[in-house]
């Protein structure tokens, strides 16, 4: 007889349950599976996206470097050409009557040369065109750079060209040939009035048109000029030191000093 309030057992029941467990399992598993391998490919697929970007980027500067480089180097032969065919200035360029340093051109090859601006304006000037070489010889001697000064005394650098290193290029008044004592300093103002006033004292001056090319001109003399006595005339811009801007001239000074000892400042 059954027993009061049992339930009746069923194997068709109990089958049947125990398949939809089965196949609820199945299904679960597989809706994981499926949900992993969707977010691996998006992740697969951002990564090719950023990939894509990054190579579209480098390829993008590279075609932007190539076309400067063109541009600086296309620039670089103008002006060449320019300072090839001007004449060697004679001391009546503005900026030279205004520093009164007239009497030392004439025999130097620095030149007033028709300097055109490449904005949009697409104006001229005339500017005092200073050629800048290595002292070691390095690039055979070639023009690596000018600095431009114009008749208001702004002074423009030209762009640096592949191949060629700015650091170290500089101007020479006198001759570096035999010389015993040279001095160093930072613009053609400066060396051109020292020059004028001290030619009995230094056999050369070289003018390095900035503080912070001071350096690498000193190591060249070092290097190849090992004899030669080595002084540097320094700006000392007191007024920048008062507003906080520093003092570049005499702090480059004294960093030369500190690696070459017999070095001397005047």
């Amino acid at each position: 007889l059954p027993i009061s309030g049992a339930g009746e057992w069923s194997g068709h029941s109990f089958l049947w349950e125990a398949y939809k467990a089965w196949r609820s399992r199945c299904v679960s598993t597989v809706t994981q599976d499926s949900e992993a391998e969707r977010r691996h490919a998006l992740r697969r697929e951002q990564a090719e996206a950023r990939r894509a970007e990054r190579d579209r980027l480098i390829e993008r500067n590279r075609l932007i470097n190539n076309q400067n480089d063109h541009e600086r180097l296309a620039g670089y032969l103008d002006f060449h050409r320019a300072f090839d065919a001007a004449p060697v200035e004679d001391g009546t360029f503005p900026y030279v009557l205004k520093k009164k340093i007239s009497d030392g051109f004439g025999k130097l090859n620095i030149r007033r040369v028709l300097d055109w601006d490449r904005s949009f304006s697409c104006r001229s000037e005339p500017v005092l065109a200073i050629p800048l070489t290595h002292l070691d010889g390095r690039y055979d001697g070639k023009i690596v750079s000018w600095q431009r000064i114009n008749a208001s005394g702004g002074k423009f650098q030209t762009a640096a060209v592949p191949g060629y290193e700015y650091s170290g290029a500089c101007f020479v008044i006198g001759s570096l040939r035999d010389a015993k004592r040279v001095c160093v300093t930072e613009g053609l103002a400066t060396g051109m009035s020292i020059w004028l006033a001290e030619r009995k004292r230094f056999d050369a001056v070289i003018v390095a048109v900035s503080a912070n090319n001071m350096m690498p001109v000193v190591e060249q003399l070092a290097d190849v000029y090992e004899a030669v006595k080595v002084w540097l005339a320094l700006d000392n811009d007191q007024l920048s030191a008062q507003k906080g801007k520093g003092n570049t001239g005499v702090l480059a000074g004294l960093e030369i000093m500190r690696r070459f000892p017999g070095v001397v400042c005047t």
